[in-house]
């Protein structure tokens, strides 16, 4: 698919992040509806053209900039179904991990802290590029956070995501 085929089929609304139909592709699609759904498990919007299921923000770069991205699409706000185009921005794998919220698998309540059970303490730990730097060992996990933070912008820069 190329950017010109895109928007014989689409209209894009860069205020909202949504595309709009512009043809009639079934019976269930109107020309003027929204296109695509959200997926509830992953969080993003997937749009089918010709019997593909292609993901919405990487719609969004082709048909703004002519070409597929190529590596990986970053929402900045970390929400996944915000397509807006200033909301996006192209990155490494690398770079895209940094800005994600804590895993489900995280029982502190802070992204990047841990429990330590040799000795009792938080540990805090950053990632990147396959690297994990650890940042020490803290009484309470929001001692541990509070250094997570403090690091977070400096090892990932403007992919800094340090909420927690």
């Amino acid at each position: 698919m190329n950017a010109e085929y895109l928007k014989e089929l689409l209209s894009y609304n860069q205020d909202t992040g949504d595309f709009f139909w512009l043809v009639k592709r079934s019976n269930r699609i109107k020309i003027g509806d929204i296109a695509g759904y959200v997926n509830t498990y992953d969080g993003y919007r997937y749009i089918n053209i010709d019997n593909k299921m292609c993901k919405a923000h990487r719609l969004v770069w082709l048909y703004m900039t002519g070409s597929y991205p190529e590596f990986n699409i970053d929402h900045i706000n970390n929400i996944r179904s915000d397509n807006r185009l200033a909301n996006l921005r192209p990155c490494t794998q690398s770079e895209n991990m940094c800005n994600r919220d804590k895993t489900l698998k995280n029982t502190s309540g802070y992204k990047g802290v841990s429990f330590h059970p040799e000795t009792g303490k938080w540990r805090a730990r950053i990632r990147k590029n396959g690297k994990t730097y650890s940042l020490g060992l803290y009484c309470t996990p929001h001692q541990a956070s509070k250094a997570y933070r403090q690091n977070c912008e400096v090892i990932h820069g403007e992919f800094a995501y340090a909420a927690s």
